[in-house]
């Protein structure tokens, strides 16, 4: 048995492994992560085994300099700070053994710092780090002298006003709750909305993959395997057993809010953060879709629901601070209750500049009238090249509508590049084919190469503001983006620095308002300009960059239901309601960004009604016939002025017309 330890353990050792808890000149580690030691720690573990014998318990080992000591712990996972039970202690070289019972004693050994046993990836880790950071944060390991036996240790405890109950320290008097966290996982039948939206940015590819950190049941994970992504998840519940690896992109999808200790969704938050290779996304419970249910309960900083789960709800600030803290990393906001960190910067990039791009958005909705080929197609031998390759060439084609111009070689996708060379054409070939397409399709490849150079004046104009990166640091199709609507970065920037200053002067921007309302995108009463937040993508260049303009004072605004502008060009405002979605949706919160003055401020908006929700959807918006027919009611009985003013929402109420 001990030969068999070394030799499996010598399979998976890692030298450099962050592994084992050191006092003094010893390592203290759990049985589960031995296969992390180094060569020498090894084979002192296997001569004290074969010294000691199989049969003996242990769940923690002692490796010293001369000496090994195996300790049975009591119930190391259930048990907050295990008591030590016996020790046998063996010297080396002589394996001379001594063995030491605990059991009898008044006052016995106690383990703390159990996460350091473990590996760091160890699913564990954050639960065992979070109870070492509550002790940590109550002064219990200022003095060390005082906490190794469980007699001392009890005192302290006291005189702490804290107490164990099983796996947790808690204060006394502390609500005992049973949260049933895995009762929260929801059965999906799409993906959910943060899988959706990093699909959509462009942060998961077919090339990329993906670890759903507590999946749940995993739907999203099976909904990606089935289109091709390699996807893989693990959750503590329902896939104890699942994957836990890096990834390059990780999801931690409505994790953080169902965790009931702050402190363990610190560490969970990082243990997350380290399987990252590129980016992670966050999603929690946002708090603007709170509402307080009959039978729920409060507890700690949320609320134990009628289901006996535990939901915090966060605002968007709380998160990003959360985020921000933990990691040390600025995240980005992708959505209300969603965002995103980055270690590959490229990346970052990328994903800010689609999220406020129209050209992306008039793809998405372009691409869905390229009708759908398969990669490769069976044809004639003797078929013409055009003919043997007419998939692929259609998926170069799709790669340009997405790009507003034809893709370089090294955009083209790997599996792509696979059935080209399959054909004997190469990817040269392949583009010079697809060019004929311009005749057939040109003008729509010239609309979207038209939005996609004004999403690049948007883009570098809000980059001026901390300093536009060098040519150089830019992702590869993005500088292949420059130099084919602007012939280089130089002349980028001259035009982007011109944009923003003719923001100042306002002519630029009551031309876009006025397009906008042409478009029926907004509605403009007085100086004063509102649609929904959903649009932006859709607006002209000046206002995205307006709007871009208040985000660098007010980093939320762009999660508002709605957006205010002012044809002065000085002042943007955000407002969020409770649900917008309502023919009469109740304000909450208002964030009024003055751009002159640099300064912010939050008002409570809640008891006040937002009027004229038809006028701010756009054409295509499915809920604009009746939203409007409702809005034109209110107008016709003279509910509401033509300024969007009308009663607050409890004299609404009472007309009884929502």
């Amino acid at each position: 048995m001990a030969r068999l330890i070394l030799v499996e353990a010598k399979k998976q050792s890692s030298p450099t492994a962050n592994v084992g808890k050191k006092v003094g000149g010893a390592i203290y580690v759990h049985r589960e992560a031995i296969t992390f030691l180094g060569p020498n720690e090894l084979e002192r573990l296997a001569r004290a085994q074969a010294a000691a014998g199989e049969s003996i318990p242990w769940n923690v080992v002692r490796i010293g300099r001369s000496d090994v000591s195996f300790l049975e712990y009591e119930d190391f996972e259930q048990t907050a700070f295990p008591l030590l039970l016996t020790a046998v202690n063996v010297k080396l070289p002589s394996g001379e053994t001594k063995t030491t019972s605990y059991k009898d004693r008044a006052s016995k050994p106690v383990l703390h710092r159990k996460e350091l046993l473990l590996t760091p990836d160890d699913p564990r880790t954050p639960q065992f780090a979070a109870l070492t950071r509550f002790a940590e944060q109550k002064g219990l390991f200022k003095n060390t002298n005082a906490i190794g036996a469980s007699g001392p240790w009890a005192r302290l405890l006291e005189a702490a006003n804290l107490e164990i109950r099983g796996s947790e320290l808690v204060e006394k008097g502390s609500p005992h709750v049973s949260v049933a966290r895995h009762r929260t996982a929801l059965v999906r039948r799409q993906l959910s909305q943060p899988m959706a939206l990093a699909l959509k940015l462009g942060m998961i590819g077919t090339e990329v993959s993906v670890f759903d950190y507590g999946c749940g049941q995993g739907d999203d994970v099976a909904i990606l395997q089935a289109n091709g992504f390699e996807a893989f998840g693990w959750d503590p519940h329902f896939n104890v057993q699942g994957e836990r690896r890096p990834a390059d992109i990780v999801n931690l999808g409505f994790v953080l809010n169902v965790i009931e200790s702050p402190q363990e969704r610190v560490e969970t938050l990082r243990a997350a953060w380290n399987f990252a290779k590129r980016a992670l996304l966050v999603s929690v419970m946002n708090s603007a879709n709170f509402s307080s249910a009959q039978g729920w309960q409060s507890y700690r900083d949320g609320v134990v629901t009628s289901r006996g789960t535990f939901q915090r709800y966060f605002s968007q600030d709380e998160l990003r601070a959360l985020v921000e803290m933990t990691l040390n990393v600025r995240p980005i906001t992708l959505a209300p209750g969603i965002v995103a960190v980055f270690r590959d910067r490229d990346l970052e990039q990328e994903v800010t500049f689609r999220k406020r791009s129209a050209a992306f958005q008039f793809y998405e909705h372009a691409r869905l009238d390229v009708p759908d080929r398969p990669l490769r197609e069976r044809v004639s031998e003797r078929a013409e090249l055009e003919q043997r390759i007419a998939g692929q060439v259609e998926d170069i084609w799709r790669t340009a509508l997405q790009l507003g111009r034809l893709p370089a070689a090294t955009e083209l996708n790997a599996e792509l590049l696979v059935a080209l060379k399959s054909h004997a054409v190469s990817p040269a070939r392949a583009i010079a084919i697809a060019i004929k397409r311009l005749g057939e399709s040109g003008s729509e490849l010239g609309q979207i190469a038209a939005a996609r150079r004004e999403d690049l004046l948007v883009h570098f104009a809000l980059t001026l503001f901390p300093g536009a990166p060098k040519y150089a640091s830019l992702p590869r199709t993005i500088q292949l983006d420059v130099r084919a609507f602007f012939s280089s970065h130089t002349a980028l920037l001259a035009e982007a620095r011109a944009l923003l200053f003719a923001l100042g002067k306002g002519e630029i921007v009551r031309e876009a308002v006025a397009n906008a309302v042409a478009a029926g995108l907004a509605a403009q009463r007085g100086d004063k300009v509102r649609f929904a937040s959903a649009t932006l993508p859709r607006m002209p260049a000046a206002i995205r960059l307006l709007i871009g303009c208040g985000e660098v004072l007010e980093p939320e605004l762009s999660t508002a239901d709605f957006l205010d502008i002012y044809t002065s060009a000085d002042r943007v405002r955000g407002l969020w309601c409770e649900d917008a979605a309502a023919r009469a949706p109740l304000m909450r919160e208002l964030a009024d960004v003055r751009l002159s003055k640099l300064k912010v401020r939050r008002r409570d908006r809640s008891g006040e009604v937002l009027y004229g929700r038809g006028a701010l959807l756009p054409p295509d918006h499915p809920d604009k016939a009746e939203q409007s027919a409702f809005d034109e009611v209110l107008s016709a009985r003279g509910i509401v002025d033509y300024r969007w003013h009308g009663p607050n929402a409890a004299s609404f109420a009472k007309l009884g017309l929502a």
